[in-house]
C-alpha cells in the first residue's frame, strides 16, 4: 500500500507542478487570465490525489492505529492534511476570479486571499511530506 501512496503523492506532485506553472504565468502577466476547463482539470486532479493519499493513508494506518495517534509527528501530519482539506474549499470558492480577471487589475486586498491560500498549500503539502519521514 505504501507504493500506492507514494504513487499518489507523485500524482499530485505532477499536478502542483502543473497548476503551479499556470498560476506563475498569470501572477507575471504572461497570460492576462486562466482557462475555466484547465483550473477545473487541476483543481479536481488535486482533489482525486489528496484523497487518493487519504484513503491509502488510512490503509497504512489501521494496523498501528493504537500508537499513531499519540506520535507528535503523526499529528501534526494530520493537522497538514486537515489544513488542506480546509484550504481546497478555500481554492475552490477563489480559482474563478484567475479565470476572470487579470492578477494585475487585482486590488492589494483582492490578492492577499490568493497569496495566503496559495502560502498555505505550499506549507502544507511540504509539510505532510517533511513530517511523513519522522514516521519511518
Amino acid at each position: 500500500m505504501i507504493i500506492f501512496h507514494i504513487l499518489s503523492l507523485c500524482f499530485v506532485a505532477w499536478t502542483i507542478f502543473l497548476s503551479e506553472r499556470e498560476a506563475l504565468a498569470w501572477l507575471r502577466g504572461k497570460k492576462e487570465t486562466l482557462n475555466k476547463e484547465t483550473l477545473q482539470k487541476y483543481h479536481h486532479r488535486m482533489w482525486a490525489g489528496l484523497l487518493l493519499m487519504i484513503a491509502t493513508g488510512l490503509v497504512l494506518f489501521w494496523p498501528d492505529r493504537d500508537i499513531l495517534p499519540s506520535i507528535p509527528a503523526f499529528q501534526l501530519k494530520m493537522f497538514f492534511v486537515f489544513c488542506l482539506l480546509v484550504n481546497a474549499f478555500v481554492l475552490g470558492k477563489l480559482m474563478p476570479i484567475a479565470a476572470a480577471r487579470s492578477y494585475k487589475s487585482l486590488s492589494r486586498k483582492e490578492k492577499m486571499p490568493l497569496m495566503v491560500s496559495g502560502g498555505i498549500s505550499l506549507l502544507c503539502w511540504l509539510g505532510a511530506f517533511v513530517s511523513a519521514f519522522f514516521l519511518l
